[in-house]
C-alpha cells in the first residue's frame, strides 16, 4: 500500500484506490482463509479509515459483517 498514489493524483475512476479499500479486501481474504481474528482486526481498521461518503458502498456491508 506504500506504493499507492496520493489521493490528489488518482483519476476519477480510481477514487477507491486507497489503503482503506485494500484493508477491507485483506479482511475478506483473511476471513476466507479462516483467520477470523486477523480478519476482524483488518475490517475494524478499514472502517476506521473509511471516508464517510463510502459508507453506503456495497462492498462495505461484507466488511461490516466481519467486525460483528
Amino acid at each position: 500500500m506504500e506504493r499507492l498514489s496520493p489521493d490528489d493524483e488518482l483519476p476519477e475512476s480510481g477514487y477507491w484506490y486507497r489503503p482503506c479499500f485494500f484493508l477491507g479486501q485483506r479482511a475478506l481474504v483473511l476471513s476466507a482463509l479462516g483467520d477470523s481474528s486477523a480478519a476482524r482486526a483488518a475490517a475494524a481498521e478499514c472502517l476506521a479509515e473509511l471516508p464517510a461518503e463510502w459508507s453506503g458502498a456495497e462492498w462495505i456491508n461484507d466488511v461490516v459483517v466481519l467486525t460483528g
